[in-house]
């Protein structure tokens, strides 16, 4: 409402996750899949479910917000109130955390970046890697819960990434395949985004279009 009274342009929002389930959909790896679950990594985890081939929005527009399910029902109090939040335990802070335990007494250690640990993991270094891995293990248990709910076996995930590294989805799709395999319940596909991390921009954009298109926006010539 703000900035369509300071701009006079009719305004729309919409969540970042759903936005890159747009973008996967239209222009993207998910063109040829009528249902999958779009991941998003950027300072926390959300997710976007397209169903049926249209993204599925909820009943606030909020839906996906996987980064605040539960998967410690015993664990510390989150910011949104919830206890045990799958933000809690795959993040940045847990990943150094994990790299630091590997340090010898009084070695320096810097705090790494994101993608500095998926490069040195890219790389092969055996303390990033671990990290990785500790990071995909936690993300593995919220995400078999939603790939459960809604039988999906698409997954595509969205990151910032300044090389072509798959160690992340190799690592994830092994700890939910590995999980699900005793139910029987068939492979789950893990995919890089086929934009990283600008997915939600190109879903935004892919929104506006789409109203222009059904013709709920108008444009005056």
């Amino acid at each position: 409402q703000l900035i369509h009274e300071q701009t006079g342009l009719p305004c729309y929002l919409m969540n970042d996750a759903n936005a890159g389930a747009l973008a996967e959909k239209i222009y993207g790896n998910g063109r040829d899949m009528e249902n999958f679950l779009y991941l998003h990594i950027e300072g926390g985890i959300g997710s976007g479910y397209v169903l049926h081939n249209q993204v599925f929005h909820g009943d606030l527009g909020q839906s996906g917000e996987l980064g605040h399910t539960s998967i410690d029902f015993w664990g510390k109090k989150c910011t949104c109130g919830n206890v045990g939040c799958l933000e809690l335990y795959s993040n940045i802070d847990m990943m150094n955390r994990k790299m630091r335990s590997f340090s010898k007494e009084n070695e320096p250690h810097c705090d790494y970046l994101w993608e500095d640990i998926l490069n040195m993991a890219d790389n092969g270094s055996t303390v990033a890697i671990a990290a990785l891995d500790e990071f995909c293990q936690y993300l593995s248990y919220g995400l078999v819960n939603a790939v459960t709910l809604m039988d999906i076996h698409h997954v595509i995930v969205g990151y910032e990434c300044r090389t072509d590294s798959h160690t992340l989805e190799r690592l994830l799709s092994q700890k939910l395949n590995d999980r699900l395999a005793a139910a029987g319940r068939g492979k789950i596909h893990v995919k890089r985004s086929f934009f990283g991390s600008s997915a939600p921009l190109m879903g935004s954009a892919a929104a506006v279009i789409d109203k222009l298109f059904n013709g709920e926006l108008m444009v005056q010539i």
